[in-house]
């Protein structure tokens, strides 16, 4: 019925074709396996056939190339558009190599099939990288009024053509691409400031920028994983050397997290996640040249790093108070997710406090615990303090566990004495011990006689309980159960191996009992 009905489109004039072919869009979802397998080879040879002998106005074309790509959403009945045949034939409609690159509906259409081919089979890139794919977006993202559709595909298939393929990363380079990136970035940045996105498409502003970010941190991370292992006696240096191609990029990423509103309830979410992701990947000396640039160029700016620094410990706070809403992060549900959230805010936090003093005093007094969290243990309460020193113990979250307690390191000048003084040896003790810096308790806390070293709470604030002598003997079974509750629990993280008493008195009592009804026996 479906290949009839196809058939029937050749026929008609160019407005019931169109017609025509949005109809049948409509009807993919119940059309039969073999007869979309029919029309996928239909489509291709009429295709084919249209570009030596026009037989589609381009508005009919590019209903045809729509279609094409809702049939092609299945690779099992697309197998044809899935060969290097498919892929000229959608090359030639997106523009591939043709001068002056094409930015029309068909050629966006074309990208459209291009970029889900891609995502849906990478074998697919192997073609598109001969035909010529990568130059082709290059140049289209140069251009300097490229339309919203053709900047967010662009960015994807190049996005997409870099997973796993450091050899394309380096071609892009050379080609430019970090200009091209800082160029659809601060366009898109000024169009959400100047106009509020009230869009039903899933392509606008926020999408573009998104993207173009994801491209950017891709690019950045497998480019300096490549370097890392070329260069080994100077990582450091060549990590500045890759940042400085992209070093344009963070203008647009300074704006985006000092000038966009803060999404509710959940900040972290694109763009400022991407931005946050791709600001991970720049060194401290790359991110403090591009400062200094704005602040020639704008007075104004010289406070730009203050801002930013307070606006991530902001955007912090209010995640996490999403994300572990009951305070325990030992409680909670997709924590994986979390997880990833999380950890890069982070290390950018870490980058900036190590490479700037006057960042990491702001730092210090924005998520340390200062004298009024001390009434208490410092993990406990609901401050900022005291919910980043629960998460630097916590099982479930272990990339933010080891990326708060890294950042907590460099603000405490990566000194075991201040390290445990402030957080409590309690807390500090596993992350020392994996670092290789066993300290003592006795020797923790900077020599401080007011602060209880485990748990870092003033002494004249602890509870100290109801002495033995005026417990209940239910209250001593509680007390008890407790004690045997928290030696288990220090056996099981194997910082230390000690014998629970509790358990050893049970033991005991036990082989006193025995003893006494022996010697009843006997008697």
């Amino acid at each position: 019925m479906a290949l009839e009905y196809y058939n029937e489109i050749k026929n008609k004039d160019k407005n019931e074709q169109c017609r025509m072919f949005e109809t049948l869009q409509n009807r993919i979802s119940t059309i039969s396996s073999y007869d979309k397998h029919q029309l996928v080879q239909y489509l291709l040879k009429d295709l084919n056939t249209n570009l030596a002998m026009p037989i589609w106005s381009m508005q009919v074309t590019t209903f045809a190339l729509q279609t094409m790509k809702l049939l092609g959403r299945e690779p099992d009945t697309a197998t044809l558009l899935y060969t290097e045949n498919g892929m000229i034939t959608l090359c030639h409609y997106a523009g591939v190599s043709a001068t002056p690159p094409l930015d029309t509906p068909c050629s966006c259409e074309a990208l459209k099939c291009i970029a889900n081919c891609i995502h849906l089979d990478p074998n697919t890139k192997k073609w598109l990288e001969s035909l010529g794919i990568m130059d082709t977006c290059c140049q289209l993202l140069h251009l300097p009024d490229l339309s919203m559709d053709s900047q967010f595909l662009t960015c994807r298939i190049l996005f997409f053509m870099t997973v796993h393929r450091n050899d394309l990363v380096q071609k892009l380079i050379q080609l430019g691409i970090g200009k091209c990136i800082a160029k659809v970035s601060a366009h898109n940045v000024r169009q959400i400031g100047y106009e509020p996105e009230i869009t039903a498409s899933p392509i606008h502003p926020t999408s573009v920028l998104s993207e173009a970010l994801k491209l950017l941190f891709n690019i950045m991370l497998v480019d300096g994983r490549t370097q890392s292992n070329l260069i080994h006696e100077s990582t450091i240096t060549a990590s500045v050397s890759i940042a400085e191609h992209f070093q344009e990029c963070l203008g647009p990423i300074f704006d985006i997290l000092l000038f966009f509103p803060c999404p509710q309830p959940l900040p972290l979410v694109p763009p400022l996640s991407h931005a946050i992701h791709a600001l991970m990947q720049f060194p401290f000396a790359v991110i403090e040249a591009e400062w200094k640039k704005r602040a020639q160029m704008s007075p104004e700016q010289n406070h730009e790093p203050k801002r930013i620094a307070e606006t991530l410990v902001t955007l912090l706070d209010q995640s996490i108070r999403y994300l572990i809403p009951n305070n325990d992060p030992d409680q909670v549900n997709h924590a994986s997710t979390i997880d990833a959230t999380l950890s890069p805010l982070f290390l950018v936090l870490r980058s900036l406090a190590k490479g700037n003093q006057e960042l990491k005093q702001l730092l210090v007094t924005m998520v340390l615990p200062q004298d009024s969290d001390r009434i208490q243990p410092v993990h406990q309460g609901t401050r900022l303090p005291a919910y980043l020193i629960r998460l630097m113990t916590c099982a479930l979250l272990p990339q933010t566990r080891d990326a708060v307690s890294e950042m907590v390191w460099v603000l405490c000048n990566e000194q075991a004495d201040l390290f445990t003084h402030h957080v409590g040896y309690g807390n500090a003790i596993g992350f020392l011990v994996n670092k290789g810096i066993p300290v003592a308790a006795e020797d923790s806390g900077l020599g401080d006689s007011v602060t209880n070293p485990i748990t870092g709470q003033y002494l004249e604030e602890e509870d100290q309980g109801p002495s033995l002598a005026d417990m209940t003997y239910e209250e001593k079974e509680r007390e008890a159960e407790r004690l045997f509750v928290l030696f288990e629990r220090l056996k099981k993280t194997g910082v230390v191996n000690v014998e629970n008493p509790i358990a050893k008195a049970m033991r005991e009592n036990q082989d006193r009992l025995e003893e006494i009804s022996s010697d009843e026996e006997t008697s």
